[in-house]
């Protein structure tokens, strides 16, 4: 059900026009990037077809942060007053020590911070939204066994056996990306020496803003996601997978045994069944295309979650990669596509992962003294990268 929490009248600025010649479009991955992409262009009046490997949409998931740049994107798709009123706004970030003592805060309600809300919701709720009106596009449990690209189409045979030609395949299927393999054999994503948990647990989110608590080699965040349900994200340098191949349950109780009564009182709340663990992967270099066939998303820049921006970027995406193609030829809209993204993209990999190795420097003593230095001199780290995100707006979100 809707949060009662008061809304702001939001009216929405698309800019996406009909386009003269529709392409006939494959979409591989009905993610968050991917069902975006299709709104989009399907709008446009593109022949639009979605492959989903799993057989039903993913009702797996935590909760998801959205930062403001990520709501003006869904204000640009005309979705942002609904997304709002499925989920919970903050308005400040707190970094404290695992025992709670604060280490610093910072307000969203600041330019540029505040050009949009920061909100959460359910990441089951988000994709139910996004795949809203979508049905007769999706092909749930397809996915491509061979990619062919001849002159100026793609062609694809799926797992059906059916061959298929397409104008554009656009790729928005993860930090795993079959796509991306399939263009550059071996651009597998990076494990990271890092693993960590999600879940959700129940608490009265009255008063509550998200909490950033930082131990030794350890963090623990709890973001409000609505009146009484927080989202919790754990996460340890975990080298040698002792932690990952453990219990859940008994490795949160564990490693966060010594942190404050907030967080231990979420751990108790966690259900095996519920909480999803994995290791922290990054992209080591960002592959955008190849012929016509495009990356976006996580298939692109799949990246710690540092400055929460896989539905940010993801939405920068795949507006600039839509704006592109009602403006100019396909081939000459992909390169435009990687040059208009390049920059950003590769500030927010590296920050993102810049973020998670300063995390882990609290495993000593001296790390763990610079590392709280410099969080009490320069704020919350994530807040810094948003600012910069927000001052520098891509022409999409303008």
């Amino acid at each position: 059900m809707p949060t009662s929490h008061q809304q702001k009248p939001v009216t929405s600025n698309k800019t996406i026009t009909r386009h003269a010649s529709a392409l006939n479009v494959l979409i591989v991955g009905a993610g968050i990037a991917g069902l975006c992409m299709a709104r989009l262009l399907k709008e446009q009046g593109h022949q639009v077809v979605v492959y989903e490997k799993h057989v039903e949409q993913r009702s797996e998931g935590a909760g998801i942060c959205l930062p403001a740049n990520a709501m003006l994107g869904l204000q640009k798709l005309g979705l942002a007053a609904k997304v709002r009123q499925y989920s919970h706004q903050v308005h400040s970030i707190q970094y404290s020590k695992a025992n709670g003592e604060l280490l610093a805060k910072a307000s969203l309600d600041v330019a540029p911070l505040n050009s949009a809300d920061f909100v959460a919701l359910s990441r089951p709720q988000l994709l139910s939204l996004l795949a809203d009106g979508l049905s007769a596009n999706i092909r749930y449990g397809h996915y491509l066994t061979e990619l062919n690209q001849i002159d100026d189409a793609v062609e694809v045979i799926n797992n059906q056996g059916e061959t298929h030609r397409f104008d554009l395949l656009i790729g928005a299927d993860g930090i795993h990306s079959a796509t991306r393999q399939r263009l550059h054999p071996g651009a597998e994503a990076s494990t990271l020496p890092v693993t960590h948990w999600r879940f959700i647990a129940n608490m009265d989110t009255k008063g509550l803003e998200p909490n950033y608590y930082v131990g030794n080699d350890s963090a623990f965040m709890i973001y409000p996601m609505s009146p009484n349900q927080v989202y919790c994200y754990a996460q340890v340098v975990d080298r040698y997978e002792a932690w990952l191949s453990s219990t859940p349950s008994i490795a949160l109780l564990e490693i966060f045994s010594r942190y404050n009564d907030k967080v231990r009182a979420c751990i108790a709340q966690a259900d095996d069944e519920q909480i999803i663990a994995d290791k922290l992967r990054t992209v080591d270099k960002a592959f955008y295309y190849q012929g016509r066939v495009v990356l976006v998303g996580d298939a692109l820049h799949g990246c710690p979650p540092s400055l929460q921006q896989g539905v940010g970027l993801s939405l920068e995406d795949v507006l600039t990669l839509a704006n592109l193609l009602e403006n100019h030829p396909v081939e000459e809209a992909i390169r435009n596509y990687q040059t208009k993204r390049q920059s950003r993209i590769e500030w927010v990999i590296s920050e993102s992962n810049h973020i998670i190795d300063l995390a882990a420097k609290g495993k000593y003593l001296p790390g763990r003294l610079i590392r709280n230095f410099l969080i009490r001199k320069n704020g919350p780290a994530n807040v810094a990268g948003w600012r910069k995100l927000l001052t520098e707006l891509p022409d999409c979100l303008r």
